[in-house]
């Protein structure tokens, strides 16, 4: 489950200000409800204990002040360029440091909630190597594309199309 979704979800004990406000109204909600909201949630995200490996994944990223957002508007292209790729090596060492499953790597990817340079590598590349590659190609090029030893990229052209037209 991605980030994103989870962010939408927040823990049962959320309050407003003063104790007042949205947290409360939230709350009341989820006491009056027919179910158990973090029944629901468990539900929801394969159980509590995936849950709860979510939440410790999303926390590196909550705690990482390389992967902050808030002055990304102040920088400028150049500078966001740079940053994200910071990013990109510290999510990489975070997957090896934590050795993160996949899934624990795509939860983290989308809690970041920011397009980073490795998405063409992860979104395009690496799918491409897993679905048309033959046997001996994927026991070559997916361990490295998974440890990022590799970084790929991916181009099309279509014949009679784009600059080659005469």
């Amino acid at each position: 489950m991605s980030g994103v979704v989870a962010a939408a979800f927040p823990e049962p004990s959320v309050e407003g200000e003063g104790g007042k406000g949205a947290g409360v109204v939230l709350n009341a909600e989820r006491e009056g409800a027919s179910f158990s909201s973090t029944e629901m949630r468990d539900f929801f995200f394969g159980g509590a204990e995936k849950y709860e490996r979510m939440r410790e994944v999303q926390l590196l990223v909550e705690n990482e002040p390389v992967f902050r957002k808030w002055d990304s508007c102040f920088h400028s292209r150049t500078e966001n360029f740079e940053r994200g790729y910071e990013k990109t090596c510290r999510m990489i060492q975070l997957f090896k440091e934590h050795d993160l499953s996949k899934q624990e790597q795509e939860w983290m990817y989308n809690t970041m909630d920011v397009d980073l340079p490795i998405m063409l590598h992860r979104s395009v590349f690496q799918p491409c190597v897993e679905l048309l590659a033959s046997d001996e190609q994927k026991e070559k090029w997916i361990p490295l594309c998974e440890e990022f030893r590799i970084i790929g990229a991916y181009a099309q052209t279509e014949l009679g199309h784009g600059s080659d037209v005469r």
